[in-house]
């Protein structure tokens, strides 16, 4: 995969200018929002002043059914209504405005990044040709910008609403005057006003995110368009200390040509890279440099301790030093009504149950899978040299019964689930042995406990592409099928696995 330090600063001045967009649509924003505001305070405090001339001449704020009935009140909801509905249609139309000059220009970039990882003519000799790459349909790219608007449309329709009644609440909730009634109204005007601009935060988010998603998803048409070349996209983050663990976690892993991402979280800084097949593979019998992307653990590692305390707190930082976790644990996928998935920072809660599930010592609410990027993410204990699977204290079953299990008795879910079924019956009264299912091109193994009762200790390991799979073993709660907390599909080309939150490839 020959990322060239021209693809890193190609990357580098791209996510540059795609910023410098993003960022002046969220000035503008915050603009709007601003001259919305000034546009009804003098409206607002003489609502404020008349609900403050009331608790001063009657010792106690105005109830509701007052406030509903007060002219100035109800004035001054009434205005910011209307700002509120205008300031949120300005949005929609300057966050949509770039849209067909920012999916235009992430078409060319993602072009000048894969032709940057292509042999220059003097180290290819003969074999030089002049590359030349699919650009994308432009239909593909309105297309892309048809459906934003769209998106963005629904998403700010639902601001001024929401901002409105945030306004009412604060009114209704009232202040307490004290003895100075002319600070009481200045401390009510203002929060007021945060709630008026609570809707700008939520612009200011639909802003980055919609117009990155919408840059990421003309980069991912353009490599489509030249998926003959390439063998993947490359999750990367920011190394700073500004970033999550989640986008720590991830950057660095592959995924498929045709998959959406990066899925950061919103506002996030994440770029996919363009990674082209190897020189070899594309015929060019030469050897390629050595990508110069820095490894987001090894530079984590160099950080002080101090620097790491801040980026994961205390105990995540903890339970990854002692080996309770592993790199990847700290990146969860979530999804969210209305908005696209994204991957977040696992919670410490789900964390420790995590570790606690995968140790053995019972566990909490977590999600039941743990990966590890290497064996050296592993505690000790889980490591085997000896074969790409992790130490078991059990013996392993035959071939047979992992075709048995795998062939017969399991069946798939969909991704969202990422759940396999296993009948009750398979088990059988008198099958106490541990059982082994068939996984991609090594092994998974399904440990039994000897007695039924005891069954609640399953659990199974497996190496995954690299990736350690410890997945404990629950009963589905009013039935007799046990879950699996992955998905363990047949061998096949096209097929693949759905393992915590990411898509594995099965030879």
């Amino acid at each position: 995969m020959p990322v060239t330090d021209r693809t890193v600063r190609l990357s580098r001045q791209a996510r540059k200018a795609l910023d410098g967009i993003v960022d002046q649509a969220t000035r503008d924003l915050v603009i709007a929002w601003a001259t919305a505001w000034d546009e009804i305070a003098v409206t607002w405090q003489a609502a404020v002043d008349d609900l403050i001339g009331y608790q001063a001449a009657n010792g106690t704020w105005p109830p509701a059914w007052r406030i509903a009935r007060a002219e100035r009140a109800q004035q001054a909801l009434q205005a910011a209504a209307k700002a509120l509905v205008d300031v949120s249609d300005t949005a929609g139309a300057r966050i949509t405005q770039d849209l067909p000059a920012l999916t235009g220009q992430a078409a060319d970039w993602e072009a000048r990044l894969i032709a940057s990882q292509m042999p220059p003519a003097p180290v290819a000799g003969d074999m030089s040709v002049a590359a030349t790459f699919n650009r994308v349909d432009p239909d593909a790219l309105t297309a892309i910008v048809q459906r934003t608007t769209g998106q963005v449309t629904a998403l700010a329709y639902p601001l001024a609403a929401e901002a409105v009644t945030a306004m009412n609440r604060e009114l209704i909730r009232g202040i307490a005057v004290g003895d100075n009634p002319r600070i009481a109204a200045a401390r009510m005007l203002a929060r007021v006003e945060g709630r008026f601009n609570g809707g700008l935060a939520r612009a200011m988010t639909i802003a980055r995110t919609e117009m990155l998603d919408a840059h990421r998803e003309a980069s991912r048409v353009q490599r489509i368009a030249n998926a003959d070349v390439l063998a993947g996209w490359q999750w990367q983050a920011t190394l700073d200390t500004r970033t999550c663990p989640s986008c720590l976690a991830q950057h660095g892993s592959m995924h498929a040509v045709d998959e959406t991402g990066p899925t950061d979280h919103q506002n996030g800084r994440c770029t996919a890279l363009p990674v082209t097949k190897s020189w070899r593979d594309l015929g060019f019998d030469i050897d390629e440099p050595a990508s110069p992307l820095p490894d987001a653990r090894a530079w984590f590692d160099g950080l002080p301790q101090a620097e790491q305390r801040a980026i994961l707190g205390p105990t995540r930082l903890e339970m990854l030093h002692t080996g309770r976790i592993g790199w990847a644990d700290l990146s969860t996928r979530k999804s969210a009504p209305g908005w696209r998935d994204s991957h977040h920072v696992r919670s410490v809660r789900d964390l420790e149950g995590l570790a606690g599930a995968a140790d053995g010592s019972g566990g909490g609410s977590g999600s039941w899978v743990t990966r590890a990027g290497s064996p050296d993410d592993l505690p000790d204990r889980y490591r085997d040299p000896g074969v790409p699977f992790t130490r078991s204290t059990r013996p392993r079953a035959a071939w047979g019964a992992a075709q048995h299990a795998l062939e017969r008795h399991a069946h798939e879910a969909g991704p969202q689930g990422g759940v396999s079924y296993f009948p009750r019956g398979w088990f059988g009264e008198d099958d106490n042995d541990v059982q082994a299912m068939r996984d991609l091109a090594d092994w998974v193994t399904h440990q039994a406990e000897p007695h039924w009762q005891d069954a609640g200790a399953l659990r199974f390991e497996a190496w995954v592409g690299g990736v350690l799979v410890r997945v404990p073993i629950r009963p589905e709660p009013g039935t007799d099928d046990w879950r699996v907390r992955t998905v363990i599909p047949v061998r096949g080309n096209g097929v693949r696995k759905w393992v915590n939150g990411r898509y594995f490839d099965v030879p």
